[in-house]
């Protein structure tokens, strides 16, 4: 018995664990949404038929996609739909094997509800409004997010987060020569001490973070730092609770 119990914890410990973002990349049709901050902030949605057969799409307006953006707090911003209009008439669209359909919105920090928008790291959750209607069984993600950083020098930029409950991706970019730490805190509690980023020749980095279950907060928000190694760190939130 004590052989089994242990063979089952070292197969929970070490087996890897399918993070969203993963499974999200073994998905027929991938949905992905991107940030980049600049006087506005400019975001791109791209759907990726990853199969080698015609997809067939369909919508049941003219809108393709919402999202919301979110603060620290988890609190929502701004919501792209509020106040739009759109065309209510099935519309469809075609993916060739291996294409890409990109859509680009801009939004102009100073629409944020109440004109304001405090320097510091804020989310974009998207989703996806297409169904897939030919092949049959085709999978698709309907959702994807983000994050940004406003009023702040962009050392880290075009960042994605993947994942929920304990198990994350943090991909991005990093535009700076020094090593790269990144430290996870859920605004009261430090949960993981600062540990080393592999960032690659191009500047990208892709790391894997994993919090215990019992250290997730009941309220409030997940937050990663990442940071040059001695200095102060960007928040990038992981997970609002």
């Amino acid at each position: 018995m004590l052989h089994l119990l242990l063979s089952a914890i070292l197969a929970t410990n070490f087996l890897p664990q399918q993070s969203e973002m993963e499974a999200n990349n073994h998905m027929d049709i991938q949905f992905e949404v991107q940030a980049v901050s600049e006087e506005k902030l400019v975001l791109t949605f791209t759907v990726h038929n990853q199969t080698n057969e015609l997809v067939e799409l369909q919508f049941n307006s003219s809108q393709k996609y919402d999202y919301e953006v979110l603060d620290e707090h988890g609190k929502v911003i701004y919501r792209y739909s509020d106040g739009k209009a759109f065309l209510q008439m099935i519309q469809t669209e075609n993916l060739s094997a291996g294409e890409k359909k990109e859509w680009k919105s801009t939004w102009d920090y100073q629409t944020a509800n109440e004109n304001t928008l405090n320097p510091g790291s804020y989310k974009v959750e998207a989703k996806f409004l297409g169904q897939v209607i030919k092949p049959e069984g085709m999978e698709i993600n309907q959702t994807s997010q983000t994050t940004f950083m406003y009023g702040k020098d962009q050392l880290f930029n075009n960042i994605t987060v993947e994942g929920k409950d304990g198990f994350y991706h943090i991909k991005g970019h990093y535009k700076g020569q020094l090593p790269v730490m990144y430290s996870v805190e859920d605004g009261h509690f430090l949960l993981i001490k600062e540990k080393p980023v592999q960032v690659n020749k191009d500047g990208d980095f892709n790391i894997a973070v994993k919090v215990k279950e019992e250290d997730l907060p009941k309220n409030g928000s997940l937050i990663a730092y990442l940071s040059e190694k001695g200095s102060k760190g960007t928040p990038i939130i992981l997970q609002s609770f």
